[in-house]
């Protein structure tokens, strides 16, 4: 049993003294809390990717949300525009309604001094 203990703990042999084998306990207690180490660290990089891309989602999402601004903002331009443009088309009919009955009314005047003789 003790040889199996001895050999778990770094195979140090008894002859060797007490303080030497509490140095050797020490060392491998430090040893395994190395693993430990790397691995936080590991998460701490990982933790690190995790915020980068979070910000990174949060810079898309921004940017996205300005697009859509914009592409609303356009929109309404863009019926603002069509609605002038209906008014200037109607602008135009009503202009156009208004030429053809004057050139009516000249045509009546025309006729009626051409009959007096004028």
């Amino acid at each position: 049993m003790t040889g199996a203990s001895e050999r778990i703990t770094g195979g140090w042999e008894r002859s060797t003294g007490g303080l030497e084998n509490s140095r050797l306990g020490a060392g491998s207690r430090k040893a395994g809390c190395r693993p430990l180490e790397a691995r936080s660290g590991s998460l701490e990089a990982r933790s690190g990717s995790l915020e980068a891309r979070s910000g990174a989602l949060e810079a898309g999402s921004g940017a996205l949300e300005g697009g859509i601004r914009a592409l609303d903002a356009e929109s309404a331009a863009l019926e603002a525009g069509s609605g002038a443009q209906e008014a200037g088309i109607g602008a135009l009919k009503a202009g156009s309604r208004a030429f053809k009955a004057l050139r009516g009314s000249t045509k009546g005047w025309k006729q009626e001094l051409w009959h007096l003789g004028v």
